[in-house]
């Protein structure tokens, strides 16, 4: 070991430095499995109605809530006008209903549906957040189950609203 010098300063030097980043231990209430499927779930709805997310992330499934929407607007608009002001001829000219809602606007559920389902799980796939989301208490079950929750919860809305706007555009015609 020639030519290494070992500096007395450095060697027998006892001190150093610390440094307070301002790490603290979490305080509060364990909330368990529970509260991390709840947790899933909710950002489950936000991601597939594109909520805090940007513009380019809404314009998709609010589109396909507007259509509609629209579609079940432009019916009851159209019943609504066949019952005022020829209400004799209503019953003979076979006017559509709430049925007849899902066989025009059922093309346009399918395609949400495309369009919202693989938005829900591919991400967290590809961005290896999936692996942070199973880490403890969350199970993989756990996650599927909020997940196929929330676009459970997702689709019946975006079903059930233009089905709303129908019944009350109905209600209002007659």
């Amino acid at each position: 070991m020639t030519g290494m010098s070992i500096r007395p300063d450095v060697a027998t030097s006892t001190e150093g430095t610390v440094f307070d980043i301002g790490y603290q231990t979490y305080a509060g209430p364990r909330e368990g499995r529970y509260r991390a499927r709840y947790a899933v779930f909710k950002d489950g709805v936000r991601t597939a109605l594109g909520l805090g997310r940007g513009a380019r992330a809404k314009i998709l499934p609010w589109s396909f809530v507007a259509v509609l929407v629209g579609i079940a607007f432009v019916m009851a608009l159209v019943i609504g006008a066949v019952f005022r002001f020829a209400p004799g001829e209503a019953a003979q000219l076979n006017l559509p209903n709430h049925s007849d809602f899902y066989g025009i606007a059922s093309i346009f559920f399918f395609v949400f549906a495309a369009v919202v389902a693989p938005e829900l799980l591919c991400p967290d796939r590809r961005d290896g957040v999936i692996n942070l989301y199973l880490v403890r208490p969350l199970t993989g079950s756990d996650y599927i189950v909020a997940r196929w929750s929330a676009f459970l919860v997702v689709t019946l809305a975006v079903a059930w609203l233009p089905q709303f706007v129908l019944l009350v555009g109905l209600t209002m015609g007659n």
